[in-house]
């Protein structure tokens, strides 16, 4: 799905540069209005797939806050440990704050999500009380990065997550 929004995007972007004294001179007739409308137009163009990528994301960020939000209503989740390639950006680790409302926490091992995965085995088979008993026993490394939520981003994430999920709910009626 991003790699399409991207690409759709691209597109939509080298059209709006190539065509954009064209769409002008439908507006206007003056030279300066035509220029520097060009200019704002083909600056827009050129962050069209940069504005594509963040909406998927902030998407996919909301859509995986529904499902955080569904686990912490059988246990508490105050802090969600990230691991990947995406961690590289701090922007991106910002954003997963602010939508989650929870601490973003980037570890230095790479093989996070395994190890979690291993966390929760020996959670269920009784070994440790908890998850945090059982990171401490078995890896107690410390965290590299934490991103702590923006209350005023958060709030506005909210109202767009539930937005989006009337949306989804409405969809999801018609198709039944």
């Amino acid at each position: 799905v991003l790699l399409l929004e991207v690409a759709l995007m691209i597109v939509s972007g080298g059209l709006l540069f190539l065509l954009a004294e064209t769409l002008v001179r439908l507006f206007s007739r003056d030279p300066e209005v035509i220029r520097l409308g060009t200019t704002v137009l083909r600056m827009v163009a050129v962050t069209e797939p940069l504005y594509g990528v963040a909406v998927v994301l902030e998407g996919i960020f909301m859509e995986m806050a529904n499902k955080i939000d569904s686990i912490a209503s059988y246990m508490d989740i105050n802090k969600v440990y990230v691991s990947g390639g995406m961690t590289n950006s701090e922007t991106i680790c910002q954003l997963q704050a602010d939508v989650y409302g929870r601490e973003i926490l980037i570890k230095k091992d790479a093989e996070t999500t395994a190890f979690g995965a291993f966390l929760v085995a020996m959670v269920s088979l009784g070994k440790y009380e908890n998850m945090e008993a059982a990171q401490k026993a078995l890896n107690p490394m410390d965290e590299v990065k934490v991103f702590s939520p923006d209350p005023v981003k958060h709030a506005a994430y909210q109202k767009k997550q539930q937005y989006m999920n009337r949306v989804y709910s409405a969809v999801r009626d018609l198709e039944t």
